[in-house]
């Protein structure tokens, strides 16, 4: 088991529209097509990608290492935000990104951190390359307010581990998606925001259901009473 004790970030360097329409899955998939027939490497560079609403998608596995900085692949976990075609190192976050990438960046940081507790630096491309990646500067972007709470971002979904929170649920944890590839990993994803709305339907299922399970006892129990009085 390798030893976590950073969190890179890292930028696609695609258009905001790159794909429009497409799951993250399919990103992803595309991504990991570019890295393993372009560049000859066995998956995708990544181990987490961050979608334009704040889907977040599992990338390769948290124990392989990492293909995306030499100088911190086998200590990091890598994460990719869907974006940042022509950003500069020195722009704002809020220039190339959304507020619902804002706040699934964060609380997977803090996932992932809750799950490796070395994993204290968080670091971008630029501060390893001469480049843009991820165009913003990381340790300005930390210091600074959230621009949106996580329950009122986008849904977190784990490709492999986690099913998705589906259309309505207002917030699931990003949680779990490391445990059993890993056994250290990451919680499985099973929900993109934390409070979690309960589905208003289910309540009244429950009711009905009582309701015909208490009717068909009742009716039972009234012929075994009548049978019980034909017999005296």
């Amino acid at each position: 088991m390798r030893a976590i004790t950073e969190i890179n970030i890292h930028a696609s360097a695609t258009k905001p529209q790159w794909m429009a329409g497409r799951t993250i899955k399919e990103k992803v998939a595309e991504i990991r097509r570019w890295h393993v027939e372009d560049n000859g490497w066995h998956d995708i560079a990544y181990h987490f990608v961050i979608d334009r609403d704040g889907m977040v998608n599992r990338g390769r596995k948290a124990e392989m290492v990492g293909a995306f900085e030499p100088k911190v692949n086998a200590h990091a976990i890598g994460i990719c935000l869907i974006g940042g075609f022509g950003s500069n190192a020195n722009d704002e976050f809020d220039k190339n990104y959304t507020p619902d990438q804002d706040a699934s960046l964060r609380k997977l940081i803090r996932i992932i951190q809750h799950q490796y507790p070395s994993a204290k630096k968080i670091s971008g491309h630029n501060q390893f390359a001469n480049k843009a990646c991820p165009g913003f500067k990381v340790d300005r972007w930390l210091a600074r307010k959230p621009s949106r709470t996580f329950s009122e971002s986008g849904t977190v979904q784990g490709s492999g581990v986690a099913a998705a929170a589906g259309g309505g649920l207002a917030a699931v944890e990003v949680a779990k998606a490391f445990a059993t590839e890993a056994k250290t990993a990451i919680v499985e994803v099973q929900a993109a925001k934390s409070e979690v709305q309960a589905d208003p339907v289910d309540p009244l299922r429950w009711v009905f259901l009582i309701l015909i399970v208490g009717g068909a006892l009742f009716v039972m129990y009234r012929r075994w009473a009548d049978w019980q009085a034909g017999r005296q």
